[in-house]
């Protein structure tokens, strides 16, 4: 139980800035952007911001995760910072010359050969971004969980206040007057506040650098590359299965007006599944150094186990209360998105799956089997790939919910055969299995019932009510509350 505790004291620590600012953003920003933006607008900043999902993690190229293995096993961890950093920094501003002069190329070929802009925003935020991962990555690995949680509260109230100032106080201020008339699309001020926010998070990390006596070692970076580039195709590979929909979409329908449109609303409803999505973001910042840190211990396969099985007890209780209260979080998007709300409990799930998958995936990260993530990110890739083309057509974007559905389930079947094999943890798969069983029979039986009711929040109260009973009775937990 004390495993359980310190991860989620890490998990929680970690959550305030990680979680704290994500949920200012989906609390503020998302209904804000869906009651500010046309379906039409939403759709392009859906569109572009699926392309900075993969560019994120192209830019990356698995270095972050590099960092902390060769930072915990080097005896001068700054060379390591300093060779990760220079590498990152170097390929990160050749990327942005790169996508500013070819531009109008870039553009035609997305289809949007009017928003050049758009094009060069998003490649100067994506750069920016990914130096600053690297150095909010150093903080992780100094525990200094305060300065990086202060550093990303900041950046997203920069960003509230700059879309709030962009899209509503300065149009009606005269000394921007001739530039709005010049704007048919509002959706780069959210570019542009994106752009200005990130640059200014960056100048917050700065100082964390002047104290590193830089030392550059090319031997050690071809290591740390030999190591990492594994993860930077299974890590395009999961980007791709996660935005490829949403890249797609306005090419497999025939009217580029209505894909946006329908991608607008499709984004929008995507975003209720945040909340998992969030804490499985969180639950990452806290696991990874942690994992790293006990995998020389002899019982540390036990305690991976055990993380994985009151992961997956949590993330299921959170399955239930989005599913069931859908009625009240369908608030935090515009009327005018709310056609895709029964896409959500599919979204919901996957984004479960998707969370068990990451914990499945630390047997190949500890055992240096690196390799074998481009197996299973591949195959989930593919799977999203052949759903999305076969039926997005027909089934619009309901198809794009089912593909991650069924692609993350692939994935969690594989990580785990494989890791049998190869880096064997005893997790409990007869309780894992029961807990999934019984969250899905609750939200059926909820389903069926709210059905022939008004008030479905009695019902939902009942299913959720009856889940954590089980699971307090079923775990003793009831013991560790009276113990503490």
């Amino acid at each position: 139980m004390s495993t359980i505790k310190k991860i989620a004291g890490q998990t929680v620590i970690y959550g305030l800035g990680t979680i704290l600012p994500r949920v200012l953003n989906f609390v503020v920003l998302t209904p804000y952007y869906t009651r500010r933006l046309t379906n039409f607008e939403y759709g392009i900043f859906t569109d572009f911001y699926a392309y900075a999902a993969v560019l994120l993690i192209l830019l990356l190229y698995g270095m972050e995760t590099g960092f902390f293995r060769f930072a915990e096993r080097h005896d001068k961890p700054d060379t390591v910072f300093s060779s990760v950093f220079t590498s990152v920094f170097t390929t990160s501003s050749l990327f942005f010359v790169v996508v500013f002069l070819f531009r109008d190329n870039i553009a035609n070929g997305l289809q949007y050969p009017e928003f050049n802009q758009f094009v060069v925003l998003l490649a100067g935020i994506m750069s920016i971004d990914t130096i600053s991962a690297i150095l909010m990555a150093k903080l992780r690995y100094e525990d200094k969980p305060i300065r990086f949680s202060i550093i990303n509260i900041f950046n997203v109230l920069i960003t509230i206040g700059l879309v709030v100032f962009l899209l509503d106080i300065a149009p009606d201020l005269k000394i921007f007057e001739g530039l709005y008339k010049r704007i048919d699309n509002r959706a780069i001020l959210v570019f542009y506040a994106n752009l200005i926010a990130s640059l200014l998070k960056l100048v917050m990390l700065l100082p964390g650098i002047w104290r590193i006596r830089f030392r550059f070692d090319p031997k050690l970076l071809k290591t740390i590359l030999a190591y990492s580039w594994p993860l930077l195709v299974s890590g395009l590979a999961g980007s791709l299965n996660e935005a490829l929909d949403r890249i797609i979409y306005k090419f497999m329908i025939p009217d580029k007006e209505t894909a946006l449109v329908e991608l607008g609303i499709y984004g929008a409803n995507f975003k209720l599944a945040m909340l998992i999505v969030l804490f499985n973001q969180m639950f990452r910042y806290a696991a990874e150094p942690f994992f790293f840190n006990i995998y020389k211990n002899r019982d540390a396969k036990q305690k991976y186990a055990l993380v994985m099985e009151y992961f997956v007890m949590f993330t299921l209780l959170m399955f239930l209360v989005i599913t069931m209260y859908k009625n009240i979080f369908k608030f935090f998007i515009g009327a005018d998105f709310r056609d895709g709300l029964h896409i959500v409990p599919v979204v919901v799930f996957a984004n479960v799956l998707l969370g068990i998958l990451f914990n499945l995936n630390f047997w190949f990260k500890l055992s240096g089997k690196t390799v074998y993530a481009i197996l299973i990110m591949g195959t989930g890739a593919l799977c999203t790939f052949a759903i999305n083309i076969l039926f997005i057509e027909k089934y619009r974007y309901v198809a794009c919910a089912y593909g991650h559905l069924v692609s993350n389930g692939v994935m969690v079947v594989m990580s785990y055969w494989l890791g049998r094999k190869h880096y064997p943890i005893p997790y409990n798969i007869k309780k894992l299995l029961f807990y999934i069983f019984l969250a899905l029979v609750l939200y059926i039986v909820y389903r069926y019932i709210s059905e022939n009711m008004l008030n479905t929040n009695i019902i939902a109260g009942i299913c959720v009510s009856t889940y954590l009973t089980i699971v307090i009775f079923k775990e003793k937990l009831y013991k560790w509350v009276r113990i503490n």
